[in-house]
């Protein structure tokens, strides 16, 4: 989940200048918000682990894990895979292909007993794997190996300024006809004062280390300055608060944990007193039941 101020009170980030060009031309469209109301509650959506929570939200509201207009792939890559559930859900979608989870730590298994996907059997296993590896640095594969390279959800991890090289290494690793494809959230959107004040809080402690979510309206961009072609965009809104009936509401939740999540550091910063911080969260809650929060994400992919 993503907060910014939606006023000019913080620069707004930018892709490095050789990086840049003309906005994509080949897009797939957005889903207005008056869809979203629509989307369906996922059933693991009440137990599942808060890492998890929002790939089974996006899930619910694509209808798929995945834009690319992929058919039989054979090797899979997912950067930043996080507990590995979008790496599962792959494997068992396409039986023939082996799918390749990175990040820092390997994954834990979860409980079965949440979803069934995480129930699989020996042979399933052997379908997808995990390295341990820092996106940081160079990917630690061949040329051309993978025919899909997905990231997602990784604004709150990856510095400004190392997009470029990170997505660079995700083209290298693709094979020419291969897809890349990214996902991220943008703005919270429709707030009242209490939220555009805690978003302006929380973007300011992460730009203290170089992150900006707002990057992730320049991704098709990226794309296209990478020398993809057939660059595809889609964007999703979701309902956040009682107006996105149980869907909202679980957003709402959501949203509320991760605030929470930033009031240490935020507080360390010295951005806002503890009693600030509270109060702003207490008019969140109040905003929130009356309001029309929602978010969007971008889902942006690109053929090498």
């Amino acid at each position: 989940m993503s907060w910014y101020p939606t006023d000019d009170s913080l620069p707004r980030p930018t892709i490095p200048t050789a990086y840049r060009s003309t906005p994509t031309s080949s897009t797939l469209g957005r889903m207005p918000l008056s869809l979203t109301t629509a989307y369906p509650v996922p059933v693991e959506a009440e137990v599942v682990s808060r890492s998890d929570f929002m790939h089974v939200m996006l899930r619910a509201a694509l209808g798929a894990n995945y834009l690319a207009p992929i058919t039989s792939p054979s090797y899979m890559l997912d950067v930043g895979c996080g507990t590995g559930r979008w790496v599962r859900e792959m494997a068992g979608e396409f039986a023939g292909a082996r799918v390749v989870g990175l990040d820092t730590a390997s994954p834990e298994e979860s409980n079965p007993a949440i979803s069934g996907v995480f129930a699989t059997s020996a042979v399933r296993a052997r379908s997808y794997a995990f390295v341990q590896h820092n996106v940081l640095e160079p990917l630690a594969f061949a040329p051309a190996s993978f025919d899909l390279t997905h990231m997602r959800q990784m604004t709150r991890d990856l510095p400004v300024a190392v997009w470029p090289r990170v997505v660079g290494e995700m083209v290298r690793v693709t094979t020419f006809g291969g897809w890349i494809e990214l996902v991220e959230g943008d703005l919270v959107r429709n707030g009242g004062p209490a939220l555009e004040t805690m978003q302006r809080w929380v973007l300011q402690a992460w730009q203290q280390h170089g992150l900006d979510p707002r990057i992730s309206t320049q991704l098709g961009d990226l794309l296209h300055r990478l020398s993809l072609t057939d660059i595809r965009t889609r964007t999703v809104e979701l309902p956040i608060g009682p107006h996105g009936g149980r869907f909202g509401e679980l957003m709402g939740a959501d949203l509320m944990a991760r605030i929470e999540g930033m009031r240490a550091q935020i507080i360390a910063a010295r951005i806002a007193s503890p009693e600030a911080f509270a109060q702003a969260q207490s008019a969140i809650r109040q905003e929130m039941q009356r309001g029309g929060y929602f978010q969007p994400f971008y889902i942006v992919c690109g053929r090498r």
